[in-house]
């Protein structure tokens, strides 16, 4: 009886347990396929955002391939203007290397031309004061033979000095007066020019040739006695003014009864 009570008491136990069992499969199926449902929900939702992600991330991939070659074209076309800069930079240097190189050879060419207007300035001066002294000679050289020709040249009266003898002398019209000369050449022509001049004036002259050549000084001087020196001062202020004698003239004064008439003595050419 109580093996039997304790058969069925098991068998009751599994049916129960077979029930429970039955129960916890079936319950366990629908959790699972409520749990796969929502997975798989979930998997579609993950699919569909991440399909929405790739999409967003390959049209914002598109947009930046494209804003690269923006970038890459400007980039180029910045290499490009820097380039041409570059070579524009490199001609400019190579125009200011030219330009320098000319100013350079200007400054030369100009010093030396410099130079050769510095040398043809001192050459010149130097021929500029070669013309002095060449000038000073050809100056001497003329005095000198200025000199040799009035030393060994005639005397004579110029139209001028002829013209002032006759206004100074026209006053003394009617004074007698004696011309003496050296019997030579020069002196003795000389002295008739002064004759012709004195008589043209209206001077009654007597004209002598003296021989002796010690007595007669050189050049003019003149003779007088007590009542002829103030005549005679006359003669030798008129000869001078005509450029013929040099004041103080040679004069000898004679004692009274010697011969009173003033003489003018035409000695040697000086």
């Amino acid at each position: 009886m109580d093996l039997l009570k304790a058969f069925q008491y098991s068998n009751n136990i599994y049916i129960a347990s077979v029930c429970v069992a039955a129960i916890a499969t079936f319950f366990i199926g629908h959790l699972g396929s409520r749990v796969a449902a929502e997975k798989d929900a979930e998997l579609q939702k993950f699919r569909g955002e991440s399909e929405a992600a790739i999409a967003g991330a390959k049209a914002e991939s598109a947009r930046a391939h494209s804003k690269s070659l923006e970038a890459s074209q400007m980039v180029a076309e910045a290499n490009a203007r820097a380039e041409q800069a570059r070579a524009s930079a490199a001609e400019a240097i190579s125009g200011q290397k030219r330009i320098e190189l000319e100013t350079e050879r200007a400054r030369s060419r100009q010093k030396e031309l410099e130079a050769q207007v510095a040398s043809a300035n001192l050459e010149q001066e130097a021929l500029k004061r070669r013309n002095l002294e060449l000038q000073e000679v050809v100056e001497k050289e003329r005095i000198a033979r200025l000199r040799l020709e009035e030393k060994i040249s005639p005397r004579s009266i110029s139209t001028e000095q002829r013209n002032k003898l006759l206004g100074w002398l026209s006053p003394l019209k009617g004074l007698r007066i004696s011309v003496h000369s050296i019997m030579e050449t020069e002196p003795e022509r000389f002295a008739l020019q002064i004759v012709s001049v004195l008589q043209e004036a209206g001077l009654v002259v007597s004209f002598v040739k003296e021989v002796s050549l010690g007595r007669l000084p050189a050049g003019i001087s003149l003779r007088f006695g007590p009542t002829s020196k103030e005549t005679a001062g006359i003669l030798a202020i008129i000869l001078a003014d005509a450029g013929l004698v040099q004041l103080p003239i040679p004069s000898l004064e004679l004692p009274a009864g010697d011969g009173d008439t003033p003489t003018l003595i035409i000695g040697a050419k000086p």
